[in-house]
């Protein structure tokens, strides 16, 4: 496992390095897993076009939300589409994200 604080201040190339890291068989086998702790400029640098690979493999808002439903004793309380829906609106807010979700559940 790689964690990388501040990653908004990685340039793109090594986080493409990364993604190559993390992957092999084509996506089907993950031999590392690759944490990035950042601020808003990690979620606007994802956006650039040649980090849009690595920034559609990002899952941490939805393992956070099925975390905070486990959490709280009904993991199933919501469907699959539900929670990718609420991740989607939420755009990577937290404070959003889990009053959607409370208000919700």
């Amino acid at each position: 496992m790689i964690l990388a604080d501040e990653a908004q201040e990685m340039m793109p190339l090594i986080l493409n390095e990364l993604r190559l890291l993390s992957s092999a068989c084509f996506d089907s086998q993950s031999l590392l897993c690759v944490v990035l702790s950042g601020d808003a400029r990690l979620l606007d640098k994802l956006r650039r076009e040649e980090l849009i690979p690595l920034g559609s493999r990002i899952r941490t808002r939805l393992a956070y939300l099925d975390h905070l439903l486990k959490s709280a004793g009904n993991a199933t309380l919501m469907t699959k589409e539900l929670r990718h829906t609420q991740v989607d609106h939420a755009a990577g807010n937290y404070r959003i994200f889990v009053s959607m979700a409370g208000e919700s559940g």
